[in-house]
């Protein structure tokens, strides 16, 4: 990061298959600016390409968590969470970058702000551009949250409305979602499962938009568990990381491997390391 900001948090890399990689953060340059979604480019040994580039419009409202997908021509979709519409209810919202990090376009709503407070979203592209983006959003009324997701094509129209997955409930969810070329995903998010504790569960959302809910791990031991990542690897899997603390252990980490259909590869093992985003090695 050569301009450092006034203030800034980590935010999410998408690493690329020749190891270049691109993060998104959010921050702000002066102590008087509202906080905004910036971007950096960097090549596979870490020496900086180009950035940062403030991504998110600051004239529109202040923006958090990000998140990055690419797709097979080298372009870009960030998303984030923007506080407050002209409700004053925290929406998503995205923007496209070229293959450079440069902004394509004005930002833009992602889901017609129907859905709740939304908050903490994740993308995935396909090849051509389309997009499937996840996010959580908290209902007023009932103080519960739920997992949502919603259909882009490459010009960031909206195929559909959003859908509501999963069920409403007290944890926080936390989705995550990693697609393929071919535009197959897998979405993954945590629930409360009363006495088993938390649990992560998944859905396959195919290319035709079949959905499939299947567990992906729970333990009765586990005190607390957290999502790592969701991302696609070069042998055509899905990979999903997880933490989890056991009662009298140290946190141990979790991965487990799924087909492009959704169908789990083998068991749960240790995971060698935490994963930013884009393909695995």
């Amino acid at each position: 990061m050569l301009l450092q900001p006034a203030q800034s948090v980590s935010g999410l890399s998408w690493v690329g298959e020749s190891g270049d990689f691109v993060q998104v953060f959010e921050g702000r340059y002066a102590v008087e600016e509202t906080w905004g979604i910036w971007g950096e480019l960097y090549e596979s040994d870490s020496s900086f390409v180009s950035g940062p580039v403030r991504i998110s419009d600051p004239a529109v409202r202040e923006a958090r968590h990000p998140a990055v997908s690419r797709d097979a021509q080298g372009e870009f979709l960030v998303v984030w969470e923007a506080d407050g519409n002209q409700d004053g209810v925290p929406e998503i919202r995205g923007r496209r970058l070229d293959r450079n990090g440069v902004p394509v376009g004005p930002e833009f709503a992602v889901g017609p702000g129907e859905a709740g407070e939304s908050q903490r979203p994740s993308v995935a592209l396909d090849a051509g551009g389309n997009a499937i983006v996840a996010w959580e959003s908290l209902d007023a009324t009932t103080g519960l949250k739920q997992v949502w997701i919603q259909r882009l094509d490459r010009a960031n129209r909206r195929d559909g409305d959003p859908q509501r997955v999963g069920e409403p409930q007290d944890a926080w969810p936390g989705p995550r979602v990693a697609g393929d070329p071919a535009g197959n995903a897998l979405l993954v998010w945590m629930e409360a499962d009363g006495a088993a504790g938390n649990q992560l569960v998944s859905l396959f959302i195919g290319e035709s938009g079949r959905l499939r809910n299947q567990v992906v791990a729970s333990s009765l031991a586990t005190e607390f568990l957290a999502l790592s990542a969701v991302v696609a690897t070069k042998a055509g899997r899905f990979q999903v990381e997880w933490e989890a603390l056991d009662q009298g252990s140290p946190t141990r980490r979790s991965a487990r491997d799924y087909s492009t259909q959704g169908v789990a590869i083998g068991g749960e093992r240790a995971a060698p390391s935490t994963l930013a985003g884009g393909p695995a090695q």
